[in-house]
């Protein structure tokens, strides 16, 4: 887990040279590279840019247009170089523009048989569908195209009732090709995404706006798919930075800039980040301008403004600062609601760290069952507790034997797991276990509710008070960066794992070994400044 420093609120001042006017970054921080020249015979997006100036009236900002050219890349065959588009950019840049004048593009001069658009919420999808249909009535260059142009006649009404649909369920608009060929059609339909979306079609073009909110596979599984058969198939994914739970964001965002480092992996998705490099300030200019491409352009975002947010941002901290670093600078954030203060969790850190008293461990399992941790916690000789995890594997099925190694080697005064987790299944073979090889099958405790919630909040405040001390462990400090929390009892809290970005398992495993360790044998009275000196 990487960890910045506090943001420093005096970074920008008047006169400074990070506070002049910066124009926002037109090429992207990170990218995928064309495999040749990028001219109007190489990349239809010199073809979008015209018609969406000479017939929509719409010309785009200059970063936009370098994103049209450089997605729109063709092989030497004419098909579009990328299936998957995947565009990052700061909200408020106009990344949904992009769609809404591609979608009008693909019905009218490409001609495709199917245009689905899909985002989170079915409003989402349908405003920029209207706001294609709305933008495609009024463009002067259609009127000859579009049937609400009253240049066509009587016929008008009948034909927009054919060219938008709004009843029985079905939202879309359908436009034929030319009056010689009415048969030849090209629709656009709009649906949520979800695991319904896209299935039973075959799509020639995709939107799938904001990804950061697909947490799993069930959207792109149900849509993606339907254009395997189309040899010509584009999928555009437009989303702002995600988090640990941004599933299908991480993994293609992960694959294609492994494809920029290596050449290894699918060179059909390409990747267009506007991102500030991670550990950026947000009071840093210079940084907000590489995520926000519109910085101070004519029509788009204004410094004063965004320094504004970002500085109130900083000074509240937590999920707001968390918020800013995501929505406007596109950087990934582990957690919207940190539990324990980043800094303060690395100061606690001690590599030499070693235990001197007695222990007590626990155990728990990932929800999808894929590993299991078992974690120790006891005394060192300054009366701190160390917490870490001893074993970390593939699958739970190796945890009983361990269970028992351990217990002779150590004589913990406790083993404890929580029931009702992923771990609860491992109970009744780990008693097992500890009685064939003579041990006391008393040993593992069955948590309630209530006494994870202790552990929490006793972890939260050892933390904080400087009473407890960590390896640094990776999986650890990456469970911890992803960890979201749940409601037990009456108020009070525990580590949520279905809330939670990631596998915490690691996590809940040292939280519940310090609990194991304090609660059975009241703590020792050390005198810690004794134990320093």
């Amino acid at each position: 887990m990487t960890h910045s420093t506090t943001p420093d609120l005096t970074l920008p001042s008047p006169g400074s040279p990070s506070y002049e006017p910066v124009l926002g970054s037109v090429e992207p921080r990170l990218w995928t590279r064309p495999l040749r020249d990028l001219t109007p015979e190489t990349s239809f997006g010199f073809d979008v840019i015209d018609f969406a100036r000479d017939y929509l009236g719409q010309p785009f900002f200059p970063w936009q247009q370098w994103l049209l050219i450089h997605a729109g890349e063709l092989l030497p065959d004419g098909r579009p170089r990328f299936r998957v588009v995947l565009v990052v950019v700061a909200r408020q840049a106009g990344k949904t523009h992009i769609p809404v004048v591609l979608s009008l593009y693909w019905q009218v001069v490409e001609q495709v048989g199917m245009v689905l658009g899909t985002s989170t919420k079915i409003d989402y999808a349908r405003e920029s569908w209207m706001k294609a249909v709305r933008l495609a009535e009024r463009a002067p260059g259609l009127a000859g195209i579009i049937p609400s142009h009253v240049s066509l006649g009587a016929a008008a009404r009948r034909r927009r009732r054919l060219w938008l649909r709004q009843a029985n369920g079905e939202q879309e608009s359908t436009l034929a090709a030319d009056r010689d060929h009415p048969e030849i059609e090209s629709r656009y339909k709009i649906a949520a995404a979800n695991e319904e979306g896209g299935r039973s079609l075959t799509i020639d073009r995709l939107v799938l706006d904001e990804l950061r909110q697909h947490h799993d596979y069930s959207a792109w599984d149900a849509a993606v798919p339907a254009g395997q058969a189309v040899d010509d198939f584009q999928a555009w994914c437009l989303s702002n930075a995600g988090t640990g739970r941004s599933v299908v964001l991480n993994d293609e965002r992960d694959a294609a800039l492994k494809f920029i480092e290596t050449g290894d992996g699918d060179e059909r998705t390409g990747i267009f980040e506007w991102s500030a490099p991670d550990g950026s300030n947000p009071l840093d200019v210079l940084a907000l301008a590489r995520a926000n491409p519109t910085l101070n352009r004519p029509g788009g975002v204004r410094q004063d403004g965004l320094l504004g947010e970002a500085r109130k941002a900083v000074e509240k901290g937590g999920d707001k600062l968390a918020g800013f670093k995501t929505e406007s600078m596109c950087m990934t954030v582990g957690s919207l609601e940190p539990q324990i203060d980043p800094e303060t969790w690395t100061a606690r850190a001690d590599p030499g760290s070693v235990i001197a008293g007695r222990v007590g461990f626990a155990l728990e399992v990932a929800l999808d069952q894929s590993s299991a941790s078992i974690a120790v916690a006891g005394y060192r000789a300054d009366g701190r507790v160390h917490g870490e995890v001893v074993d970390e594997r593939g699958g739970s099925a190796w945890v009983p034997e361990r269970v028992v190694d351990l217990v002779r080697a150590w004589d913990p005064v406790m083993v404890a797991l929580d029931p009702t987790s992923p771990a609860g299944h491992l109970a009744a073979d780990i008693r097992r276990e500890l009685k064939a090889a003579g041990l006391d099958p008393d040993l593992l405790h069955e948590m309630g509710g209530s006494e994870m919630a202790a552990s929490f909040g006793g972890l939260l405040a050892a933390v904080r008070d400087d009473r407890f001390r960590h390896l640094g462990q990776a999986t650890v400090d990456d469970a911890l960066e992803s960890a979201g929390t749940r409601t037990v009892g009456d108020g009070g809290r525990a580590w949520g794992r279905r809330k939670s970005q990631a596998d915490i398992a690691p996590l809940v495993a040292v939280t519940s070994a310090r609990w194991a360790l304090l609660e059975v044998i009241p703590e020792p009275k050390y005198d810690l400044l004794e134990s320093v000196r």
